[in-house]
């Protein structure tokens, strides 16, 4: 039979692990484990709420504070890859296909709703074919109002720029943000319905 490789028992040990999990400990639970044990292991880490040598994304980044792994990736086990980093507010099919600056890339890179707990809210659908369609024509009438060709674009631009899109008052840019926004919300009350956090 083959062992699970360390990063895959992690990652499904948190799936069915809650939150509050250190809630349900007993405070005299050190009596009742054997010392250095995988269990001691998991009770300490329970108890903590968190791993104290972990390190954290900076803040200043829409995932700032939260608690990451080794490498840098922020919550890499617990989060499928396809949905850690949500939707993108200029979408990757905007700005990949202009010769924009690294660091402005980075710019629409890192400016996301933030990791989605349901799947279906960031699919490539009719509406979000729209939305990439709005943002790609407000982007050029950006860049044409500011008079910078696309690889004069600066980060600073970038960023007032993905302002402008959040608060974009276009139907296609505005509804898909809203429906999105409001299926992680209706997400996160269905789950604390059920109990889960």
């Amino acid at each position: 039979m083959s062992q699970l490789h360390p990063l895959a028992a992690a990652y499904q040990r948190a799936r069915w692990m809650r939150r509050d999990a250190y809630r349900f400990l007993r405070s005299d639970w050190r009596r009742f484990v054997q010392l250095g044990s995988e269990l001691s292991v998991q009770y300490s880490e329970m108890e903590c709420k968190f791993r104290p040598d972990q390190p954290r994304i900076p803040s200043g980044v829409p995932e700032g504070g939260r608690w990451t792994t080794e490498d840098g990736s922020a919550t890499a086990l617990l989060i499928p890859a396809a949905y850690k980093g949500g939707h993108h507010l200029v979408p990757r099919g905007v700005y990949n296909k202009l010769p924009l600056r690294s660091d402005t890339k980075k710019v629409f890179d890192e400016r996301t709703t933030g990791s989605l707990q349901d799947r279906s809210s960031n699919r490539y659908d009719t509406e979000h074919r729209a939305y990439n369609d709005a943002v790609g024509a407000e982007l050029q009438k950006f860049m044409d109002q500011k008079g910078v060709a696309p690889e004069e674009l600066t980060p600073e631009q970038a960023k007032e720029f993905v302002d402008q899109v959040i608060s974009s008052r276009n139907p296609a840019i505005r509804n898909l943000n809203i429906r999105i926004y409001m299926r992680e919300i209706m997400r996160g009350l269905w789950r604390r319905s059920r109990g889960g956090e």
